[in-house]
């Protein structure tokens, strides 16, 4: 999906990047709080060139957000207030008003979604292909075979909080291509590491599944 998506004019391998600085920065602002007026700048920036990326986001910047002291939060809100204003102004201006704007955003929104709106098995079934994909059958045995001394930390909620939003989106709302995956890609291999790098496996397993996953 990465591969192809570079290749093309299109926005997707974007987004990619913006999830990973965004998740990133998030994840340090997490465990050092008062980085997060910085990190609310970036996180308004960043929806100025890809609406989707602040708002599929956006809960797990609350989740981080609600960790810190008053004064941060206040100063926080502040920034991505302003962050998120200076490209909503622009962009309002040049569109000839905040009506036509929000008619323009609606319309694409309720036009896209209303061809793949509501659980339907076969994009249900094309985005759990293309995650397995992603981290590999063997990955995934590694997971089932610990699956019962796994135990999610904070570091694991704070990715499911960053997956799930637009998870739910593509099952549920809208799935046109493959290319929207490219949100959650990154965060779902940093889950996936997570999860494997503090469990304990035999040399020979893991080299025979380094192996595998080369073949396939």
């Amino acid at each position: 999906i990465v591969w192809f998506y570079g290749c093309v004019s299109e926005i997707y391998a974007v987004e990619a990047c913006l999830v990973s600085v965004l998740c990133y920065l998030l994840l340090i602002s997490f465990r050092r709080p008062e980085l997060l007026p910085l990190t609310s700048i970036v996180f308004g920036l960043a929806g100025g060139i890809r609406l989707t990326t602040e708002a599929f986001l956006f809960p797990v910047y609350l989740f981080v957000i609600f960790r810190a002291s008053k004064r941060t939060i206040l100063l926080s809100i502040l920034c991505i207030v302003i962050s998120n204003l200076l490209w909503f102004v622009p962009i309002v201006v040049l569109t000839g008003g905040i009506t036509t704007y929000t008619r323009a955003v609606l319309s694409q929104g309720l036009r896209e979604s209303s061809v793949t709106a509501g659980f339907k098995l076969r994009p249900f079934l094309e985005i759990t292909a293309a995650l397995l994909q992603i981290i590999t059958v063997p990955l995934l045995l590694l997971l089932l075979i610990r699956i019962k001394s796994i135990r999610i930390k904070l570091q694991e909620i704070f990715l499911l909080f960053a997956i799930l939003p637009a998870l739910l989106f593509f099952v549920f709302i809208h799935f046109p291509k493959h290319g929207y995956l490219l949100a959650i890609i990154p965060t779902f291999i940093a889950l996936t590491i997570s999860l494997l790098r503090r469990q304990q496996y035999s040399p020979v397993l893991l080299s025979t599944v380094l192996l595998l996953a080369i073949i396939l």
